[in-house]
């Protein structure tokens, strides 16, 4: 049982970084093989879990013996859980944009705000090759995650700036989306950040952003 979980483990453990190696490095191969572990995870859950009916059939253990037995059920579990994980995250990688992949992830996880901030820089470096309504969606789900800190939101519109100035087709986007739904993205965007990124613009303010409370920085959604 034990040489069973040992392989269990090497396997979960491949497809793991299999699928890492197909999101950071696009690697279509990576994402293959960790799709292709799955069936011999799961099998491996399944002989273990068979054997630890004999055992409990057949010799009836207590104490220690039992706890082994019992553990060894929860831990090819969650090695199992983990590695279908794994699995459909790579497939996803497959025939999704992997930065929607990443952020979903993020979003389901906490988010890092490091990594979410690399992930708002990636939108922004490619927005020129992505549908708009994509990007869009992206740079504001990265800034919604963000903003639930003071220390994301700082970042958020630290970030949003410094790709405004160096990316004048991200800039541009930017700007019509604060003229289109001032209010929508007054919860992402603070009133600093978006003076500054309508300045590189060469466009003047449309409008006061309508959300701004007394005392704060930013909109009523973002923290204080």
């Amino acid at each position: 049982m034990r040489s069973m979980m040992a392989r269990m483990g090497g396997l979960v453990e491949r497809q793991t970084s299999q699928a890492i190696a197909a999101i950071a490095d696009r690697d279509e191969n990576a994402a293959g093989i960790a799709a292709d572990l799955d069936p011999q995870v799961d099998a491996l859950e399944r002989d273990v879990e068979a054997m630890v009916i004999r055992i409990l059939a057949l010799r009836s253990p207590v104490a220690g013996d039992l706890r082994e037995v019992v553990s060894a059920l929860k831990i090819t579990g969650d090695m199992e859980r983990i590695g279908d994980c794994a699995a459909s995250i790579a497939r996803r990688s497959l025939r999704a944009e992997l930065l929607e992949v990443l952020l979903e992830f993020e979003q389901g996880t906490g988010g890092d705000p490091e990594v979410l901030e690399a992930l708002l820089r990636a939108a922004a470096a490619d927005s020129g090759s992505r549908p708009e309504p994509r990007t869009r969606a992206l740079v504001h789900r990265t800034g919604m995650l963000l903003v639930r800190t003071t220390e994301g939101a700082a970042r958020f519109d630290r970030a949003l700036v410094e790709l405004a100035r160096d990316e004048p087709h991200f800039a541009g986007l930017v700007l019509a989306w604060l003229a289109d739904a001032p209010q929508e993205w007054a919860a992402v965007v603070g009133p600093g950040a978006r003076r500054t990124v309508e300045a590189l613009g060469g466009s003047r303010p449309a409008m006061t952003v309508p959300m701004q409370a007394a005392g704060r920085e930013h909109g009523s959604l973002r923290p204080a």
